[in-house]
């Protein structure tokens, strides 16, 4: 807990869109309500995609600001507004999140605040230029931040993952409470699966309960409603809903793009069929495939042309476990065992401690 009776005051930025979708925005809400747990004073900086969906949510804590859409093609008009920004409002800790952000554009960014700190999850960037680094992936000790963030602390592994408050409160239901297939495929399903999935789950007699969530972000609800009318089983449809924790609580199975969210199906304790469609997604993906709780389909170089046919074999694969109350049981108890609430509160820590190191204050 900070110390100083002015609140430390941390400014993210971060973006979203249909392309790049809603979780890098989401994990750092998650920070940032961990932030204001601690009377942290938060601020995003966002595009219009991210503003709207800031505003839409019951859960944001902190104020939001639209960076100037005549900016989008000049990373040097976006840094000397940030630049200004910061000065006005005593800005002492930036947060970063998102691939679009390059090298020369961090190295900037990196000038204007006291302390840095970067999300990351390949380390592909080169220099990240930062002063904390955090990537929850259990294999990212591996990934040689010694070279691209060579003074940062690194918060590095699952002991690291950021949950939203919902879900660091939950408490999970054993399967045998559970009756649900649920699909979701992040905030704005880039791939367009959640349709064929439809579709493919439409070949099969289905008995039981199915939720399709879409994201704030997702660009075919016109179509999705045809769709969802014409199948020969019973869906409840929930677009960008607030509080997911509940449903993911009461799903026997989830098929789920992968990302952020599969931590927070494994706080849930429940077993998932996780879809890769981006490459930053892989590394901690395959490692909740070797945990037990999950199964990873890697859809990231599939072409469009196969994307059905994938859509139908997974399918097949999510009834065979959707049906198999034994294995469902083992994935509910591995993940479980491997899920860990408290990772954003050490997140928070490890920054204040680096902050100490920095300017001396607490």
């Amino acid at each position: 807990m900070q110390l100083s009776t002015t609140p430390i005051h941390v400014l993210f930025r971060v973006d979203a869109s249909s392309q790049i979708g809603l979780g890098h925005l989401l994990r750092c809400l998650a920070l940032a309500q961990a932030f204001d747990s601690a009377s942290y004073r938060v601020t995003f900086i966002v595009n219009e995609a991210a503003y709207a969906v800031c505003q839409s949510r019951e859960d944001w804590v902190g104020s939001r600001v639209i960076i100037p859409s005549e900016f989008a093609d000049s990373d040097t008009q976006e840094l000397a507004w940030i630049e200004n920004f910061i000065q006005i409002h005593a800005v002492d800790i930036a947060v970063i999140d998102g691939y679009h952000f390059g090298e020369c554009f961090r190295e900037v960014f990196r000038q204007l605040c006291k302390l840095v700190v970067a999300f990351d999850d390949m380390n592909c960037l080169h220099a990240l230029f930062c002063d904390v680094v955090i990537n929850a992936a259990p294999m990212a000790f591996q990934l040689n931040y010694d070279n691209t963030a060579p003074t940062a602390t690194q918060c590095l592994g699952a002991s690291y993952r950021v949950m939203r408050r919902e879900f660091a409160e939950i408490r999970a239901l054993p399967i045998s409470k559970r009756q649900a297939l649920t699909i979701i495929m992040g905030g704005s399903d880039p791939k367009g699966l959640t349709i064929p999935l439809l579709n493919a789950m439409n070949a099969y007699p289905i008995h039981f309960p199915v939720n399709v969530i879409t994201g704030a972000a997702y660009p075919n609800q016109s179509e999705l409603l045809r769709v969802l009318e014409g199948l020969s089983f019973d869906v409840s449809h929930y677009h960008d809903l607030q509080r997911v924790a509940a449903l993911f609580n009461q799903s026997r199975l989830v098929i789920s793009a992968a990302g952020s969210s599969q931590f927070e199906l494994q706080t849930c304790g429940t077993p998932s069929h996780l879809l890769v469609v981006a490459d930053n997604q892989l590394l901690a993906t395959q490692s909740a495939q070797e945990e037990g709780w999950a199964r990873v389909h890697d859809l990231s170089v599939v072409n469009d042309s196969a994307m059905i046919a994938q859509c139908e074999k997974i399918v097949e694969s999510v009834l065979c476990d959707f049906n198999d109350y034994e294995q469902l049981t083992r994935m509910h108890e591995l993940a479980l065992r491997y899920a860990d609430n408290e990772g954003a509160t050490r997140v928070v820590k490890a920054i204040e401690q680096k902050y100490k190191e920095l300017t001396g204050k607490c």
